[in-house]
This record gives C-alpha cells, structure tokens and sequence, in this order.
C-alpha cells in the first residue's frame, strides 16, 4: 500500500507538468490570423511564423533555438525598456491555404514575424493585443519588410471552448478512463458496474470544471495563471474521482486514488499526442 501512495504522489506531480492536452487540460487561447500580401490573400503554408513578446530579461526568456533567419539582425528593442523575443513557452501554428491558426500558451500583447524561405524575405509586424479566447486578425505583408496586424472586427470574444471540442474531450477521456475502470475491476474481481458508472459521473463532473478554470486562468491572468489553474484543476479532479470511487464503488481509498491518478494520467496522455 505504501508503494501504492508513492506512485499516487509522482504522478500528481507529473499532472502539474506545465503542457498542454486534449482531453482533461481545458481550452486554450486561439487567434486566426488571415494573410495578405500587399492586399491580396495569399497561402500561408508557404511562410514560418513566429509570435513575439515583450520581455525584460532577454537572456531568461527567449528560446534561441526557436528563431527566424535574419531575426537576430533586427533591432528589436522597445521604447517601454523590453526586447521582442520568440518566447521560451510552447506556441503552436497550422498553416491554412490563406490564413495560419495559432494556439496555445498565447500571450496578451504580441508582434508576428513572417518569413518566406522561398523568397529568403522576413517581415515583421506591428504590436497587437489579443482579446478573450479567440481573436481574428489580418497580416498584411508590405514591400519595405514591415507587416500591418490589424484585429478583425465582430470576432474578439468568440470562444475556443465551442460544444464540439467539450464532447470530444469528454468522449476521449470517457473512453479511455472507464476502460481502465473495467479492467480495474476485472483484475480486482469487484463489481465492474460500480466503477464504470463512477468513472462516467467522474468524468462528466470533472472535465468541464478543469476546462473551465484553465480557460479562465489563460483568459484573465494569461500564460502563467492558466497553467497553474490547469494544475489545481487536475489534482483537484483526480481527488474527487477517487472520492467516488471509494463512495460509489466501495473502493479503499487509496487504491482509488492511486486508479484515478492512472486513468487520469492515460487521458492527460493520450489528449496531449493528439492535440
């Protein structure tokens, strides 16, 4: 039994791992950026792109491996005192035929740059500011290097949390968990309706509750408050998963918590391959 809580605890310290999953780590900030080429639609998987921040300390923040050709040549100081960086934190990009979606770990205020290794051309863009979960904007490449970031108005604060992506996660994370649950059972000869229909209510409790704390995290407070968020949620729903695997289906405590932290664990998992 006490090697039963020492794995329980490593593994609740591998849920508050700062990445980033499908099935139970929540929605994520997403901008829509439509590229444009001195006015004209162009195809963005044709380009590489990078988001910038603005950070104080350039030698702790920026990510040297993550860089654009020609970037570092650019003076890339601001007059508030920071420098503009690809920042240490992952950022992901899915280039489209005329526009690039961007996910993950989003900052507030950014700036784009662009480069084209087909025409070994970097542009830059101005500074923006992202609104809510989900922003659209138009980058338009211009012939002296720079590039106009401008918001697309009427789609500030639509939300990347929409219906289809919560029962996807929920189905995912149904699957995967109360599979588990049943071989739990099977392998501990105990009832296998209990621990399926715990790990059902589980699971429709939980999952919206840590969607909902990481979205706000990343929402009002950014980056940083959302994984941390995403963290407490995730403990918090592997506690309460093994409270009702010990209410409903009648399980020691610690071997609940010590299954839930598994079936959690393979979701987180799973989710995070596929995202």
């Amino acid at each position: 039994m006490k090697r039963g809580i020492t794995v329980a605890v490593a593994l609740v310290l591998c849920l508050a791992l700062p990445v980033t999953a499908l099935a139970d780590a929540g929605p994520k900030p997403s901008m829509r950026i439509n590229l444009l080429r001195a006015g004209q639609p162009v195809d963005g998987s044709a380009f590489e792109f990078r988001l910038l921040v603005c950070a104080a300390d350039a030698s702790t923040n920026a990510d040297p491996q993550n860089t654009l050709p020609g970037l570092e040549l650019l003076d890339l100081s601001d007059p508030s005192g920071c420098t503009w960086q690809v920042p240490a934190y992952p950022i992901w990009f899915s280039n489209e035929v005329d526009a690039v979606s961007v996910n993950g770990y989003l900052p507030a205020t950014f700036r784009v740059a662009i480069y084209s290794q087909a025409n070994d051309a970097l542009w830059l863009s101005n500074s923006a500011e992202r609104e809510g979960m989900y922003t659209s904007f138009t980058l338009n490449l211009l012939a002296d290097g720079s590039a106009l970031l401008e918001p697309m108005q009427g789609n500030i604060f639509q939300k990347s949390w929409k219906i289809e992506a919560i029962i996807a996660a929920l189905l995912l994370s149904l699957l995967l968990e109360t599979a588990l649950a049943l071989g739990y059972a099977l392998w501990q000869k105990r009832p296998r309706r209990s621990f399926i229909l715990t790990a059902v209510i589980g699971n429709i409790i939980t999952l919206p509750i840590v969607w909902l704390l990481a979205g706000f995290g990343y929402m009002f407070g950014g980056p940083s408050a959302g994984l941390v968020l995403l963290a407490v949620g995730e403990v918090c729903a592997v506690f309460l998963e093994a409270l009702l695997y010990k209410l409903v289906a009648k399980e020691r405590f610690g071997w609940a918590l010590l299954l839930s932290l598994v079936a959690n664990t393979v979701s987180y998992t799973v989710g995070l391959l596929l995202h």
